[in-house]
């Protein structure tokens, strides 16, 4: 599933241990990033998009089983502009 906005896209996919929550669009990256590291209290989990030819990693995401935290962070991209 995804949710756009004026900004971008997050995504959230289901995995074996819950969901990952993902962030595309290069701008929202840069607006959202610190804010899921410190909700999900670590880095990245890795990236959904990566291209080794040009070394270029895209689509960063967090896995968790907390969907208070999916929540969290689909509401705080509500709030985000251009």
């Amino acid at each position: 599933m995804s949710i756009s906005g004026a900004n971008g896209r997050v995504w959230i996919q289901p995995s074996t241990a819950g969901y990952d929550v993902s962030l595309s669009g290069e701008s929202l990256e840069k607006q959202l990033y610190t804010f899921m590291k410190e909700l999900f209290g670590h880095e990245c989990n890795g990236y959904k998009q990566t291209n080794n030819n040009e070394g270029t990693k895209r689509q960063p995401f967090w896995r968790t089983s907390d969907f208070k935290k999916v929540r969290a962070a689909v509401c705080h991209y509500a709030k985000t502009s251009k």
